[in-house]
């Protein structure tokens, strides 16, 4: 019986090992997997920290030690690495407000790779129901919006520069709103909260560019391939004196910034498994 039970195992991994090296939809579900046990690994230790941290004075390590753990455990699990330049920027000011470009699932290694400490997360309020990440980003403090209720948006928004300021905190935001799925090196229009909110605050915008994840990832192609991302920490973008006049102005300028910046950053294919083919839009 040991035997019979050994010789079907040995088959299931050599039948699983061809299925990975050769099929990449295979490799793509087998990442997913990966991918989804470490944000339940992270978020459960997400969960258990936050109330200590927060009992001790260092409630504001809390997202920090969640993305280090998530990072670490799924870069290694998914073979994805970041090289980040600029991470000097990153504690440089207080408040301020963190602009990344949205991509999709892989926003979570950029995440992972570069949240700073004293940083709470602007999400939609339907991730509170998500399984383990919900209760842990609720523990952590973090804001939520609902989007589909635009006064209740907007009231929250309104309380958030106090907020950071009363704090000395830092605000990630997504100004896209939604995930691109960019193919290409292209961002979608901003949205105008993060710009009414710098300005109505008179708080910097920091800038967070990551190279488009396409041809490594699609969820489209079902494809998920070992790579390494390019993230560049732009400087601080001043908007002391500025008011609500100012907001187009300024949300064009961030966006043709980070626009530029994107061109010049590419994610890299690592050699180990070999490439589909790259598909344009």
């Amino acid at each position: 019986m040991q035997v019979s039970t050994a010789i079907s195992l040995l088959v299931v991994g050599v039948v699983g090992r061809i299925a990975f090296v050769r099929y990449h939809k295979f490799r793509f579900i087998v990442r997913i997997f990966l991918f989804l046990i470490c944000i339940a690994i992270s978020s459960l230790a997400g969960i258990l920290a936050s109330p200590v941290l927060y009992l001790i004075g260092k409630g504001g390590y809390a997202n920090w030690l969640v993305g280090q753990i998530f990072y670490r455990t799924a870069s290694v699990a998914c073979n994805i690495n970041c090289n980040v330049e600029g991470a000097e920027h990153l504690l440089s000011i207080r408040p301020c407000v963190f602009l990344a470009n949205h991509q999709s699932l892989l926003d979570m290694f950029t995440l992972g790779a570069v949240f700073p400490v004293n940083t709470a997360i602007l999400a939609k309020a339907e991730i509170k129901w998500y399984p383990f990440m919900g209760q842990f980003m609720q523990l952590a403090r973090n804001i939520f919006i609902n989007r589909s209720d635009r006064s209740s948006a907007i009231e929250t928004m309104a309380k958030v520069a106090d907020l950071l300021k009363s704090q000395n905190l830092g605000l990630w935001m997504y100004p896209e709103g939604t995930r691109s799925q960019a193919k290409t090196k292209m961002l979608l229009p901003f949205k105008k909260g993060a710009f009414h909110l710098a300005t109505q605050g008179n708080i910097p915008l920091i800038p967070i560019v990551c190279s488009t994840y396409y041809p490594c990832y699609s969820e489209s192609e079902m494809v998920f391939e070992p790579a390494t991302i390019q993230i560049r920490v732009l400087p601080p973008i001043e908007t002391a004196g500025l008011t609500t006049a100012d907001v187009d102005q300024l949300m064009e300028t961030t966006r043709k910034a980070m626009l530029s910046t994107l061109e010049h950053l590419n994610t890299k294919p690592k050699d180990s498994i070999s490439m589909p083919k790259t598909k344009t839009e």
